[in-house]
């Protein structure tokens, strides 16, 4: 999706198979590599945006991931999450109670939840979001103005929860890579002295 809006896409996944899966369908369009999200082989503010699509549902700790996607994002940092609040929330918890493979290893939250948990990574910042449908196509056709009212865009009950959190920061690193090799060790500011033998300094001693 990313790759064609024209962004400049970098990706990783912890799995292996993915990451392959990954690369046969993107080819050269986009850089993937394996690499877990609680620590990123990335610089500080290597990118203008950082992207966790359900993502956070399968960590044990989603706080070391969110800090750092916000340090290695310059701008933003978009979070993806299936809507625990949501019809399609609770059918997909009740399919993992009785044993999807899946959605049983699956932690599923809620909008406050997502927004306690960027504030306890980020400190008070700005947060924007939207949902994606509250109910079924089919249910918003059938029920008059159902567009209208189940169709909404802010409602905390929405399918799938899209949160935009904006990088405040003090202080933006400015990455400067070295790109000049040493070939020699420059002369040392202080005269190297010469290692003497411990016999001869007792021999010195007894003098």
């Amino acid at each position: 999706m990313f790759n064609r809006l024209g962004l400049n896409v970098t990706g990783i996944d912890a799995s292996v198979d993915m990451v392959e899966g990954a690369r046969s369908r993107l080819g050269r369009r986009s850089a993937v590599k394996v690499g877990m999200a609680e620590d990123l082989p990335f610089d500080d503010n290597e990118f203008d945006l950082a992207v966790l699509i359900h993502t956070l549902e399968f960590l044990d700790n989603p706080l070391p991931a969110l800090r750092e996607a916000g340090r290695v994002a310059r701008r933003k940092v978009f979070i993806g999450v299936l809507n625990s609040l949501s019809w399609n929330g609770i059918l997909k918890r009740i399919q993992g109670f009785f044993g999807d493979p899946l959605f049983g290893q699956a932690t599923f939250y809620n909008l406050w939840q997502i927004k306690s948990l960027l504030r306890l990574a980020y400190g008070d910042i700005p947060i924007a979001w939207e949902c994606i449908r509250i109910a079924p196509s089919l249910l918003q056709e059938m029920i008059p103005y159902g567009k209208e009212v189940l169709g909404h865009r802010r409602s905390p009950f929405g399918f799938f929860l899209g949160l935009a959190a904006t990088m405040v920061y003090r202080v933006h690193t400015d990455n400067l890579p070295l790109k000049a090799r040493l070939t020699s060790a420059g002369r040392s500011l202080f005269p190297a002295r010469p290692i003497e033998d411990p016999k001869a300094q007792q021999r010195r001693a007894q003098k």
